[in-house]
């Protein structure tokens, strides 16, 4: 399902949401102008690698890493395994600074846009509700718990988590308790020539999303789902912002309206 837009206009400019915008597009700007290898090494040193975390504290490690290369052969293309040295610190830093700086690289242009485009859609809101300091406290810690969560679920592997989406799971999780009744016009997808576009309750399509998350993720346990995505991630991010919103902005005495929140003024 794609989001185009909700019926809930911000009161004050977005800053914070802007600024994390362009801070992320200006990081992947900086990725895609780089070369294959350099690329790579940023990702190894700032991506977070769950290995890291188990080495932590123990010293310099060296693993090999099998890689399957495409080799160009005349017309044809050729895949290649690769075998090449990683080389690990193992200090705590070297585990935890990534946990920050992998939430501000992406893998590719639909990752950086998917991701950009949801925050811009559900973080105005969230940002107007908790105020810019506490709304960027919940976009980092979300992030943090996120990258925290795929590390347990993949303890020991070598493969580099990137992306905003932890972060900006934890953003349409606290949207969602926010603004559960407030509509969300979509796309949504039955056949290859039948896309209607409908207004959903922000419960139901954020609900939806979640047990989507859940499924690929158990599904990617059993190896029957996408590599390469962080699902648990997108997970662990969502819950960090439901239970983030409570603590940061307790919803007042009121009484919750079809899509905001209204509160009684004192006499």
């Amino acid at each position: 399902m794609i989001p185009f837009r909700d019926n809930i206009p911000s009161r004050r400019t977005p800053v914070f949401t802007v600024l994390l915008i362009a801070a992320n597009v200006a990081v992947f700007l900086v990725e895609a102008a780089m070369n294959l290898s350099a690329r790579q090494r940023l990702i190894e040193r700032f991506g977070v690698i769950p290995y890291k975390f188990k080495i932590a504290g123990r010293g310099p490690h060296v693993v090999e890493v099998r890689e399957q290369r495409p080799v160009q052969v005349g017309p044809f293309v050729r895949i290649d395994e690769v075998v090449r040295e990683v080389h690990f610190k193992g200090t705590w830093a070297a585990a935890i600074v990534p946990l920050f700086t992998s939430m501000f690289m992406h893998g590719g242009w639909m990752h950086v846009i998917g991701n950009m485009w949801f925050l811009w859609l559900f973080g105005d809101n969230v940002e107007d509700r908790l105020g810019r300091g506490r709304f960027l406290i919940l976009y980092i810690v979300s992030g943090l718990i996120a990258g925290l969560t795929q590390v347990l679920v993949n303890w020991g592997e070598v493969v580099p988590i990137i992306g905003a989406s932890g972060a900006v799971a934890g953003i349409l999780g606290a949207y969602m308790v926010s603004y559960p009744y407030a509509r969300i016009l979509t796309l949504v997808p039955f056949f290859y020539f039948f896309w209607p576009v409908v207004e959903l309750p922000a419960i139901t399509f954020l609900g939806f999303w979640f047990l989507m998350q859940f499924f690929q993720g158990t599904a990617a346990l059993a190896g029957a789902s996408a590599a390469g995505v962080a699902w648990w991630a997108h997970m662990g991010g969502f819950v960090a912002g439901i239970i983030l919103v409570g603590l940061l902005a307790p919803v007042p005495h009121g009484r919750r309206g079809p899509g905001r929140i209204e509160t009684r003024e004192p006499a």
